[in-house]
């Protein structure tokens, strides 16, 4: 079903929180007035976990920049996830552009290219992955026991891979749609990583229902589930047609030629 753009709200929220270092913002701010959205929309800030004067330091930063001011008051940390559900409850009849605080646009139109293949019974992701945390390698810091435990929830929580999951670090849904997830309480950083890529996934779960997750390039061509690879938004093709950066492309950008490919097998396989 195609939306009604004359009478349904967009919004963009970028999550703004202690843990996403000052220079991501200000790259976060430049880029918003660099890359015009070329659609019509209002930007949500939304300030988690800030005391007032950082809050005043970085709304310094945004003057020339219409915005709502969101503050969310929940004083545990709940993740991005967390804010993105009362921010999504506010505005129910919206459709809503979720920004993770590390991610920026970097291209031209990126709010227009990703809105052209949006309806109301489709997610737009601006990278997706296939990989699974079941086959991520021990980490070298834990000792034996803990790497152990690690990787007995990894094998009862996440699918095999091929893990198929839209990637939440930018991504277009109707708050509708979003609110009809059954989140769960929210409390680590796996619980974040269980409803992106988890066996009962966000993916997972609205593909149940029938609500499709194309994958969008900065060339404006639409992709499926099978041919997500294709788009070189996420460890393939040196990343050439992103439209949102996050602190994983920026990584893979980061590594060398070697250790790119090996990247790129974990991803896509």
């Amino acid at each position: 079903m195609q939306y009604n753009k004359k009478k349904i709200p967009i919004h963009v929220i970028y999550h703004c929180t202690e843990y996403v270092p000052f220079k991501t913002f200000l790259i976060f701010v430049n880029n918003y007035k660099k890359y015009s959205a070329n659609y019509k929309h209002k930007l949500i800030i939304c300030f988690k976990n800030l005391d007032s004067k950082k809050i005043i330091k970085y709304t310094n930063e945004l003057v020339g920049i219409n915005y709502i001011k969101f503050i969310d008051k929940k004083k545990i940390n709940d993740f991005d996830i967390g804010s993105y559900r009362r921010i999504a409850k506010k505005y129910r009849q919206s459709i809503l552009i979720f920004l993770s605080g590390h991610s920026y646009p970097v291209v031209k139109n990126w709010l227009k290219i990703l809105m052209r293949h949006f309806k109301t019974d489709r997610i737009i992701a601006t990278s997706a992955s296939y990989e699974s945390m079941r086959d991520l390698p021990f980490n070298l810091r834990n000792n034996f026991i803990k790497n152990f435990y690690q990787k007995i929830i990894f094998l009862k929580n996440f699918s095999s891979f091929p893990n198929p999951h839209f990637r939440t670090t930018g991504y277009v849904i109707s708050a509708n749609n979003f609110l009809k997830y059954p989140f769960k309480k929210i409390e680590t950083k796996n619980d974040t990583h269980l409803i992106e890529s988890g066996r009962n996934s966000m993916y997972q779960f609205y593909k149940k229902l029938k609500i499709e997750t194309f994958l969008v390039n900065s060339d404006g061509k639409i992709f499926d589930e099978k041919n997500w690879k294709k788009s070189k938004t996420y460890a393939f093709g040196n990343q050439k047609k992103l439209i949102i950066s996050d602190s994983r492309t920026r990584q893979f950008d980061k590594l060398k030629k070697t250790l790119k490919s090996k990247k790129s097998l974990l991803v896509w396989g």
